[in-house]
């Protein structure tokens, strides 16, 4: 038997009990981007200033940035809106 620690969660319980592997990377859902795999789900818009809905079980926090506008460029599990309020750089990182 061998038992790995590791200093943060890499794996998540799926709805059926097994275990599977994290993976926060975002992908193309709707009209914006959600992380791949997780016991909770991001889901992230494709523009500035539309909201973020982050659920996890039957509960579900939705947030957004007044005032900001622009497209989003991702990356990995992140998100970039370079233009989306003057002099500014807003990042959701997942």
């Amino acid at each position: 038997m061998l038992t790995k620690v590791f200093p943060a969660p890499v794996n998540y319980r799926t709805a059926s009990g097994a275990f599977a592997p994290m993976n926060n990377s975002l992908v193309a859902s709707g009209t914006g981007f959600q992380n791949a795999a997780n016991s909770f789900t991001a889901k992230l818009p494709a523009t500035a200033g539309a909201p973020v809905h982050m659920s996890f079980k039957a509960k579900t926090l939705s947030l957004a940035l007044k005032g900001a506008r622009g497209k989003g460029i991702v990356s990995g599990s992140v998100e970039r809106f370079p233009s989306a309020l003057t002099g500014k750089s807003p990042r959701l990182r997942f």
